[in-house]
């Protein structure tokens, strides 16, 4: 059976490019899920392809004062009927006029290097060439992106827990919240409007004490759309991150 992946962005310091990448399958997309040492991917059967368009918003503290900048990135894939492990080449893929680097696994992305360069304010107009089984497509994907406008912390201690205000999020099927510390992770799967959320000391306490926790909130949402005979899936995804110190 055919899956969409999510490609979650699990941004690793600032280098989006080497930190995003596709995860293991997990069946059901909507039910909420509690934790898990597996980062999340939501994946829906059926389906030939996926063209992802992902936002990042990381936060830094300047003496006291947190500012986020935002970059953006995009991911296509076309996927092997005969073989769910394999991708094919689709050709030329370009998103908003941005030509999409292949790789040697006939995966596709286009890493930011200006913030918002991919002008996904616009829409993310896609068009794939075609090669092979993969026909020639073009698709306007014109959803809201989704988004979290909200603040996130700037630091835990795993004893006493963390309440965090979800309350801003926009425009999502569903929210994720990501924490990596050291060699372990924590994944909390909620619905598209989660309001104040808690995390508690035994939740956290999977987790070890470092300087360097990366804690994410990733609202996304997506789409199945019929294109050139082919059932590709639309997804968009914000990741709102942060890195600061776990207690």
């Amino acid at each position: 059976m055919k899956k969409f992946f999510l490609f979650m962005v699990l941004p690793l310091g600032l280098s989006l490019g080497t930190s995003s990448c596709i995860k293991d399958k997990i069946d059901d997309l909507t039910k909420p899920q509690t934790n898990s040492t597996t980062p999340p991917t939501p994946s829906v059967a059926g389906g030939d392809g996926a063209l992802v368009s992902v936002r990042v918003g990381t936060t830094t503290v300047v003496t006291g004062v947190p500012f986020t900048v935002d970059v953006e990135s995009a991911v296509a894939a076309f996927y092997d009927a005969s073989n769910n492990n394999s991708l094919l080449d689709g050709g030329t893929v370009k998103m908003n006029g941005f030509e999409l680097t292949k790789s040697d696994n006939n995966s596709y992305t286009y890493m930011s290097n200006t913030n918002l360069d991919l002008n996904f304010g616009s829409g993310s107009a896609w068009t794939v060439s075609g090669a092979g089984a993969v026909p020639a497509m073009s698709y306007n994907h014109n959803d809201a992106f989704p988004k979290f406008s909200g603040t996130l912390p700037t630091s835990i201690t795993r004893a006493n827990g963390l309440t965090i205000n979800l309350s801003s999020v926009s425009n999502a099927d569903s929210v994720w919240i990501f924490i990596a510390a050291g060699d372990k992770t924590f994944t909390k799967h909620l619905g598209p409007n989660p309001g104040t959320v808690t995390l508690t000391a035994a939740e956290l306490n999977t987790l070890p004490a470092t300087e360097t926790c990366i804690f994410e909130v990733i609202p996304w949402r997506y789409r199945i759309q019929n294109i050139s005979g082919k059932d590709m899936v639309l997804i968009k995804e914000y990741a709102a991150v942060a890195t600061f110190k776990m207690d």
